[in-house]
C-alpha cells in the first residue's frame, strides 16, 4: 500500500478514498463525504493539516485498512494501482469520484453537510463508540454526518 500511496497525486489519493468509501452511493452522498475530508482539511487538527494526511491519518477511513472492510480495501487498491500504473480509468463510479474530488479540493462544492467533521452508515448497529451522546446534523443518502463530535 504505501508504494501505491507515493506513487499517486493528492487528488488521486482523494479520489482513491471516495471510490472507497462511497462509490455506489449517488453524487449528493459522495459529495457529502468529499465535503466531511475538505472540512477536516480546513480545520487542521489531530487527522491532518492537508488532503492527503487527512485521507491517510490512522483508523479515520475504513477503506484504507481491510479490517475496515475488505471489499472496500480491495477496491481501493484497485484504483490505486490504475492510478499509478497510468492505466485509463473506465468505471463509471471512479470517474465520478475523481471530478468530485478536483471539485471539492478546488473549492467548487457546496458542503451539504452543514460543516460535519464525521459520519457513519445510517443501519449502523450500535452507532460507533464516537457518536453516542451526539445528534447528526443531518442524513444524505445512506450516511449521517455530525459536525459537534470533537
Amino acid at each position: 500500500m504505501k508504494f501505491l500511496v507515493e506513487s499517486v497525486t493528492e487528488a488521486q489519493r482523494v479520489a482513491a478514498c471516495l471510490y472507497g468509501e462511497v462509490r455506489s452511493e449517488p453524487v449528493q452522498g459522495i459529495a457529502a463525504v468529499a465535503n466531511v475530508i475538505r472540512n477536516r482539511v480546513q480545520k487542521p487538527g489531530w487527522w491532518g493539516t492537508d488532503y492527503s494526511s487527512v485521507v491517510l491519518a490512522p483508523k479515520q477511513f475504513s477503506c484504507f485498512f481491510p479490517e475496515g472492510g475488505e471489499g472496500n480495501y480491495k477496491k481501493l487498491l484497485g484504483l490505486m494501482e490504475q492510478f499509478a500504473n497510468k492505466t485509463e480509468i473506465t468505471d463509471p463510479g471512479a470517474r465520478e469520484c475523481i471530478g468530485m474530488a478536483h471539485l471539492v479540493m478546488g473549492n467548487y462544492l457546496r458542503d451539504n453537510t452543514k460543516g460535519s467533521f464525521h459520519y457513519h452508515v445510517s443501519t449502523m448497529t450500535p452507532r460507533p463508540k464516537w457518536a453516542m451522546g451526539h445528534v447528526p446534523v443531518v442524513q444524505v443518502s445512506k450516511h449521517v454526518f455530525y459536525s459537534d463530535v470533537k
